[in-house]
């Protein structure tokens, strides 16, 4: 990844095709727009398969999205792709937990009734200390979970690195 200014984010918004529950989880990629105001971001794609009609909404959006073609092939090549990033944020896929387990700074993007796994009533996971869990209050509403993880990431009160005052900056 070649070096550039400002906070490196990597960004899934859906899962597997074959999961059975895919559709509960994977994130409409409109529902992003409150992360295009967040300046001095490099955004990039970790999201696994060609998606290019996602990306290119999601760059209208205002997200400069970079993609990685041939980056993502297995999980070592998305593990390289992360330790690259100072931080990740996904729907319940396979990256949050990759992300976990790497001890990358993850924010978990989190359906209404999710799987056991994660829990209830908790922002954060024991098995993977750095991960932040953003919930859905209503089945299929994404616009708080997303409006929470925006003001975190703009207040720079997440524990990453380089987050502090991301809104109105030119870093």
């Amino acid at each position: 990844m070649a070096p550039g200014p400002g906070l490196r984010i990597g960004l899934a918004w859906r899962g597997s095709a074959g999961h059975g529950r895919t559709h509960l989880r994977d994130i409409p990629v409109e529902a992003f727009a409150p992360l295009a105001d967040l300046k001095g971001v490099s955004w990039h794609t970790v999201q696994p398969g060609r998606a290019p009609r996602e990306i290119d909404h999601l760059r209208g959006l205002g997200l400069a999205l970079q993609t990685h073609p041939g980056h993502l092939e297995d999980f070592l090549d998305t593990a390289c792709l992360l330790a690259n990033l100072d931080l990740v944020v996904t729907a319940d896929t396979a990256v949050a937990h990759l992300a976990g387990l790497l001890q990358i700074p993850v924010r978990l993007l989190l359906r209404s009734g999710s799987e056991w796994r994660w829990l209830q009533h908790r922002n954060d996971s024991p098995w993977y200390p750095s991960m932040r869990i953003f919930r859905q209050t209503e089945p299929g509403d994404w616009r708080e979970p997303i409006k929470a993880l925006a003001s975190e990431l703009a207040k720079g009160s997440a524990p990453v690195p380089g987050l502090n005052n991301l809104v109105g900056s030119d870093r």
